[in-house]
C-alpha cells in the first residue's frame, strides 16, 4: 500500500515539475552558456483527425435459465452437453421417454420432462471413487438448488466411463455411500440399474410374486445403464400429496398404489417384452450418433 501511495504521490508530482518547460516551449528563450537568441522551436502540424471508431457494444447480458436443466447447463456445461450428445445419454432418454412416461411408470415425469425440471448429466470420470464424489457433489447441489420461480428440480447423473457400476453388487455400494452421506430431509436417491433385481418385497394386494430372478417387475427399475435418479424430498412429498391415493392413505398410500400398479402391469406385458424395449432405447442411443 505504501508503495502504492508513492507512485501515485510521484505521478502527481512530474506534471508540475515539467509543465513550465512545455509552456515555455513556444516562446523565444536566451540559453544561458552562449547567450545567443534562438529562434522558436518549429511546431509540428497537428494530425488530421480519422474518423471516430465506434464504440464497443456492452457484452449482452446471459439470459436467466427458465428451467433446472438450464441452471446446470451453466454450472456443469461439459456434463451437460455430454448428457444431451452421448449414445447412452440418448439411450436413457429414450428410455424416460418410452418407458417411465410412455408406460405411466410414473405419473410426474412428463411434466418435469416437457418442463426442462428434469436434467441428464453424464460425469468425466471413470475411478469408482471419483465417481461416488462427484455424485455426491450433484445430491449435495440439488439440495441447494434455487430453481426459477415455481419450478422443479430433478438431475439424472449417469456415469459410463465408472466400468465398475456394470456390477449391480458394486453399484448397491456406490449407493449405500450415497444415501449415508445425503441430506434425506433435502434429497433422496432413485437408483436404476440395467441388471436390477427386487429382493423379498412384497406389496399389498400383490398376490403371488415370481421369482427374484424371473419377475418382470424388475423393469421398474431397470435402465440402459447405471442411473442415479435424485429428486427433491419437498417436490416428492408435495406430489405423493397431490394423488388420488393419498386422499385414502396419505403419501405412503400414494407410494404402495403406483408401486403395485407397475409391478402388475409390467408381469403383464412380460420379461421379454421389457427387454425388448429396453434394448430397443439403446439401439436409440446408436442410431442417433450413426
Amino acid at each position: 500500500v505504501a508503495v502504492a501511495a508513492g507512485v501515485l504521490s510521484l505521478c502527481r508530482l512530474v506534471p508540475s515539475l515539467f509543465t513550465p518547460a512545455i509552456l515555455d516551449a513556444g516562446r523565444h528563450w536566451r540559453d544561458p552558456l552562449c547567450h545567443a537568441e534562438k529562434p522558436p522551436r518549429p511546431r509540428r502540424p497537428k494530425a488530421a483527425m480519422g474518423p471516430v471508431a465506434p464504440a464497443v457494444a456492452p457484452a449482452a447480458a446471459r439470459p436467466e435459465p427458465s428451467s433446472w436443466s438450464e441452471v446446470l447447463q451453466q454450472m456443469a456445461p461439459e456434463e451437460s452437453a455430454r448428457g444431451r450428445s452421448l449414445p447412452v445419454a440418448i439411450a436413457v432418454r429414450s428410455w424416460l421417454q418410452r418407458v417411465i412416461i410412455g408406460e405411466g411408470l410414473c405419473p410426474w415425469a412428463e411434466a418435469a420432462m416437457t418442463s426442462g425440471a428434469l436434467a441428464v448429466v453424464c460425469l468425466l470420470e471413470s475411478d469408482e471413487e471419483e465417481v461416488k464424489q462427484r455424485l455426491l457433489q450433484h445430491g449435495q447441489l440439488l439440495g441447494r438448488a434455487k430453481p426459477p420461480a415455481s419450478k422443479s428440480a430433478t438431475t439424472v447423473a449417469l456415469a459410463p466411463r465408472c466400468h465398475g457400476l456394470r456390477s449391480l453388487r458394486r453399484f448397491h455400494k456406490v449407493c449405500d455411500f450415497l444415501d449415508l452421506n445425503l441430506d434425506e430431509t433435502k434429497v433422496q436417491l432413485a437408483p436404476f440399474h440395467p441388471k436390477w433385481r427386487f429382493e423379498g418385497r412384497r406389496l399389498p394386494g400383490e398376490g403371488d410374486v415370481p421369482e427374484p430372478e424371473s419377475d418382470a417387475a424388475n423393469y421398474v427399475n431397470r435402465a440402459p445403464i447405471p442411473a442415479f435418479h435424485f429428486l427433491r424430498v419437498s417436490e416428492v412429498e408435495s406430489a405423493a400429496a397431490g394423488h388420488p391415493a393419498a386422499l385414502k392413505g396419505g403419501p405412503e398410500a400414494t407410494s404402495a398404489s403406483v408401486a403395485l400398479r407397475n409391478a402388475l402391469m409390467l408381469r403383464k406385458k412380460g420379461i421379454s417384452n421389457c427387454e425388448e424395449v429396453l434394448q430397443s432405447c439403446r439401439e436409440d442411443g446408436k442410431r442417433a450418433v450413426a
